[in-house]
Order: structure tokens, then sequence, then C-alpha cells
């Protein structure tokens, strides 16, 4: 078997992004919580499953007497495409309360970032999973629509709550603690086909992995 050499570099505490010649992973703490026996087995299933990594941002909110706020942020695991006929639908969810959530009640439009499997992928990501503040927009540059320019982000989806009558009022339903989002994107910002996606698994952000051929 090939051995990978491994470095480690350090990007914040409690941040560490360590990359191979085969993928990258970036470990970051969490906060544990006390399960039952039935969540804890649930939990070990899930974190073998590889999830997608975006980032949300809804547009910064204006009024008459004030300039323009930040936008409303969040990193999500629960993202994935829906459909892509007759119109491409994402869907994700949020738990609630969230003031993201609230953002998009307000306007429905919305942009979904798909971070770099890169270490600027991976630190823009972890940027915006401690909620809102002032701080995480330190050093960024987005614009009027509340889209990030980074070098961290590698494609754009600028999409809008789904509402008619085949979808749910308001493009959300509440599913216990969550709100299910239903979104039709109505632009698509590409990257470069030699670039790839940030994943997370094993409770890690990620990077490729190997391919396997299909004997």
């Amino acid at each position: 078997m090939r051995s990978l050499s491994l470095r480690c570099v350090r990007l914040s505490q409690p941040t560490w992004i360590a990359a191979t010649s085969s993928k990258t992973i970036v470990r970051h703490n969490s906060t544990r919580t006390h399960l039952s026996p039935l969540q804890e087995d649930y939990r070990h299933i899930m974190r073998a499953i590889t999830a997608n990594v975006v980032i949300l941002t809804s547009p910064p909110a204006t009024s008459r007497n004030s300039e323009p706020s930040k936008p409303r942020a969040m990193t999500l695991s629960s993202f994935t495409s829906l459909s892509i006929s007759p119109t491409p639908l994402i869907t994700f969810n949020i738990a609630t309360p969230s003031r993201t959530l609230t953002a998009l009640t307000e306007n429905p439009r919305f942009n979904i970032h798909i971070p770099l499997a890169a270490a600027a992928g991976a630190k823009l990501a972890h940027r915006f999973t401690k909620g809102n503040s002032e701080s995480m927009w330190e050093g960024l540059k987005w614009d009027e629509h509340g889209v990030i320019h980074d070098d961290g982000v590698m494609a754009v989806l600028k999409c809008r709550l789904a509402a008619g009558d085949k979808f749910p009022p308001g493009g959300m339903i509440q599913v216990g603690d969550h709100a299910v989002v239903v979104g039709k994107v109505e632009e698509a910002r590409p990257g470069g086909d030699d670039h790839s996606a940030l994943t997370h698994w094993q409770g890690n952000y990620r990077g490729y992995g190997m391919e396997l051929d299909i004997p």
C-alpha cells in the first residue's frame, strides 16, 4: 500500500486542516450532548455517509433610515438537488428557531455557495457554523445580493423560495424541530471542471477521495 505524506496547517482555534496526496481533511471540535442509545447509533451510522457542504446567504436587509446590513448566513450539510426538470429545484433543512430562516421569510431570494475542496473552502465554511455575528464577515467581500466573493467559493446557485400549488406554503414546511426548505434555481455560476466541492465525513471537512472501479 502506498504511504501518504501528511501535513497539518493550523487555521484557527479549534480548526485544523490535514492534507494528503489523495484527499483533504479539516478537523474541528464540536460540543457533545447527552444522547440516547438509539441517537448514538443513528449518529454513528450517519457520520459514515459523506455530506455536502454549502453556505447559504440571504441578501442584506435595508431600511429607510440605515445602511444595508450584512447578509444572514449559515453553513449547511443537508443540501441536495431535488429536481432538474422542468425547473431545477434544491432542498435543505434548518433547525428552528433561526435568524437566517427568518430572513428567508422576509426575502424569498437566497444564494447557495459551494465551497472549494481546499483550505480556503474549509475555512470559509467553518466561519459560518457559529451563528450570525458581525465578526464572521470580517475580511470578506460580498455584493448587494449577498453573494460572497472569496477564493474559497467554487460555484454559486442563485435561488428563490419555491411557491405555487405544487410546493409547500412559503416554500418551506415544518418537520419536528427543523424547517424543510425548497428553492428554485434561477441562475448557476459554475466553477472550473478541475475543481471539486467540499464535503463532510466522520465529523471533518474533506476533499475528494479515491475513485472506485465497478467490476
